[in-house]
């Protein structure tokens, strides 16, 4: 009898199968251990997606930009800051201890949703920005932050400051705004 997917948690990856008393029977050859299978799912296999450890609890931050850095010899993420880091990716997950980030320099096939630090308008070229205490993405167009930033998604539709919107992850671009 064929098994059917009953569920996937695409954060973490995994799979529930249905007929478990089939699978879970020792006549199926399956050893215990894998009775709910902990394998990659399509959505990892097409998509990098990381998991790093963080210092602070970064889950008050999702759809912001990431930076990568090293604390006691071990990658960690922070909240992208452009005086110290370029930005590694978009955080798509937290909680106190970890977080899970989509890279900007490709490997996402779809869209991710991105937090606006100003507008966003449909198809418009956003950039990695900080304000303040707050990291974020801001219309190109509108030039709001001065300073070295980097383009690195498009916004699929229009929105706010505060909101998540659904955008295209770019490579970025480093550029200057007086």
């Amino acid at each position: 009898m064929p098994f059917r997917v009953l569920h996937i948690d695409p954060v973490f990856a995994t799979f529930q199968l249905s007929h478990l008393s089939t699978f879970n029977s020792p006549q199926c050859g399956v050893p215990s251990h894998l009775h709910t299978l902990k394998i990659m799912s399509k959505l990892t296999r097409t998509n990098a997606i990381f998991t790093y450890p963080t210092l602070t609890d970064l889950s008050g931050h999702i759809g912001s930009p990431i930076s990568l850095s090293r604390y006691s010899g071990v990658d960690t993420v922070t909240l992208y800051d452009p005086n110290d880091t370029d930005v590694f990716g978009v955080l798509v997950y937290a909680d106190a201890t970890q977080a899970t980030i989509v890279p900007v320099h490709g490997g996402l096939a779809g869209t991710v949703k991105i937090k606006v630090l100003d507008e966003a308008q449909t198809t418009g070229l956003m950039y990695a920005a900080r304000d303040g205490a707050e990291a974020g993405f801001a219309l190109v167009d509108l030039e709001t932050y001065s300073g070295t930033w980097d383009k690195c998604a498009i916004a699929m539709e229009g929105g706010v400051a505060g909101e998540l919107i659904e955008a295209i992850i770019t490579t970025p671009t480093s550029f200057t705004l007086a």
